[in-house]
């Protein structure tokens, strides 16, 4: 057997201890199953609790998927403790941050890339499945309590290879979804950068098979996370200098999470435009966070068991824009109300709003529409509570501009 690498997996229980001890008040540790030779994966939840969970953001923070790369339980170690710092009070009470340091304990042990019946949990989570081993099963089990907005797995980039960077996971997102992640990537290197640490352009993980899915396909696929694998540099640093350019990333993810951007009216990771993008968007319907990720998810559900059609229909007809949902006999899983978003021109004057031909009340929230100028545009959201119908599903805004177009709409 491989001598194993620090921090081991017991430096990793001592080290979760230690910090769950300290920090009575915003850390919890439990034990959310184990490996397959027994030996238990902790969890570290950071967090306020004077603060309610349905009026804070989830970030999930994996490390150790991989037992024989030690950077990625070094560094969700090294966020863990930042995060209990006093000049991150703020963040506790905005946020709650699931920490997993230690995914693959057999591995840690072993000093080995597999779990102990050799099996790779990164890619354990087949879409719409259970998850193949049991360490990914825990994490899977933690994911679909917490519904996180955002999540990312700690690696270590074995070999000494200078550069580290991100892995966007994009599941069925369109290019609205790519460019966000991106955009997230791109911040968090930048922090990086200004640390001393050079960073490679981030990569693109394209979906291609349903059955080999890393942990990132999983939440982003089924639960429109913005899901990231962070790959930090090993054996070219020491192991204090890898630490410090995985944790300037995250705390710039961190930060992402706090600001409002991506059409979202909200301070958020950008998550939540579910398809489309700023001529016409589908998004989570909910008064807070926690309301928005179970609606986030059943409606990924539901485009997945049959929505082949939801966007902006081509040019605005009569000044009216649409957007068209078509939901096919096979869709089982219906969430209870509908946000969707579009753009007009900013001049635009607003006459109604409706919802499978019924008008909408104005300036309402949770069933009905409210407007403001954003981005050079007149931004119109709709709420529509309930379900929605088998077929077709008509969002119509109605509106006049001060001009004339230079092209009629066919």
């Amino acid at each position: 057997m491989t001598k194993a690498v620090s921090p081991t997996y017991e430096e990793v229980m001592e080290s979760v201890e230690a910090v769950a001890s300290a920090n009575a008040r915003t850390v919890t540790r439990d034990e959310i199953g184990k490996s397959v030779q027994g030996r238990p994966i902790p969890l570290l939840t950071v967090t306020d609790p004077d603060v309610p969970v349905k009026d804070k953001q989830v970030l999930f923070i994996t490390g150790g998927t991989h037992g024989s790369e030690e950077v990625g339980r070094a560094i969700t170690l090294a966020f863990a403790r930042w995060l209990t710092e006093p000049q991150n009070a703020t963040h506790l009470s905005r946020q709650v941050f699931l920490i997993v340091p230690c995914v693959n304990p057999d591995g840690a042990i072993a000093d080995s890339y597999h779990n102990a019946d050799n099996v790779n949990i990164y890619t354990s989570f087949p879409l719409w499945e259970e998850p193949k081993t049991v360490e990914a099963a825990a994490i899977w089990e933690v994911g679909k309590r917490w519904i996180p907005d955002a999540y990312a797995d700690c690696h270590g980039l074995a070999g000494g290879a200078m550069g580290d960077s991100e892995y966007i996971h994009n599941g069925y997102g369109g290019d609205f979804a790519i460019a966000n992640g991106l955009y997230v990537a791109n911040h968090m290197n930048e922090a990086a950068e200004r640390a001393g640490y050079p960073q490679r352009t981030p990569s693109l993980m394209v979906l291609r098979n349903e059955q080999r899915c890393a942990i990132p396909d999983k939440f982003a696929s089924e639960m429109h996370a913005l899901a990231l694998t962070v790959e930090t540099t090993e054996n070219y640093y020491p192991l204090e200098d890898s630490i410090r350019s995985g944790l300037a990333r995250l705390g710039a993810l961190v930060e992402m999470g706090e600001r409002i951007h991506c059409f979202q009216p909200y301070p958020n990771y950008p998550c939540d435009v579910i398809t489309g993008s700023r001529p016409g968007a589908l998004m989570p319907y909910g008064a807070d966070y926690e309301s928005r990720r179970r609606n986030r998810k059943d409606t990924c559900t539901m485009i997945r068991e049959g929505v082949p059609h939801c966007s902006r229909m081509a040019a605005d007809k009569g000044n009216v824009a649409r957007i068209e949902m078509v939901l096919e006999d096979t869709v089982r899983t219906l969430p209870e109300g509908v946000a969707m978003q579009l753009a007009v021109d900013r001049r635009a004057r607003l006459d109604k709003v409706t919802w499978n031909g019924q008008e909408l009340s104005p300036a309402a929230a949770g069933n009905g529409w409210t407007s403001w100028t954003d981005a050079g545009a007149r931004v119109v959201r709709a709420e529509i509570a309930g379900r929605p119908v088998t077929g077709s599903n008509m969002l119509e805004v109605y509106y006049d501009v001060p001009f004339k177009p230079h092209v009629q709409p066919k």
